[in-house]
């Protein structure tokens, strides 16, 4: 109970400010209603268009500050393209 806190000094160098992203915000409900319909309305590839879109990929990353919810941060991709791009 009386235990010192720690201060942001005490923490090791290179990581005072890095973020932690956890990937549960993509299990949710309401992203998973949100992608389906997005990629309804966006069928294509927006990459390659060639392929069907099996994903809803963050055109700026969140690990570099983009939006979750901002749909101008969305983009529909195929598996292979996403995958690419986040190698």
């Amino acid at each position: 109970p009386n235990m010192p806190k720690r201060s942001r000094r005490s923490l090791p160098k290179g990581t005072r400010n890095k973020r932690v992203y956890s990937t549960a915000h993509y299990h949710k409900l309401d992203w998973r209603y949100y992608s389906q319909d997005y990629r309804v309305k966006h069928p294509s590839c927006n990459l390659c268009n060639k392929r069907k879109s099996q994903a809803v990929d963050h055109v700026i990353p969140l690990s570099i500050g983009g939006s979750f919810w901002d749909m101008r941060n969305h983009q529909a991709i195929c598996n292979m393209c996403h995958a690419r791009k986040t190698q």
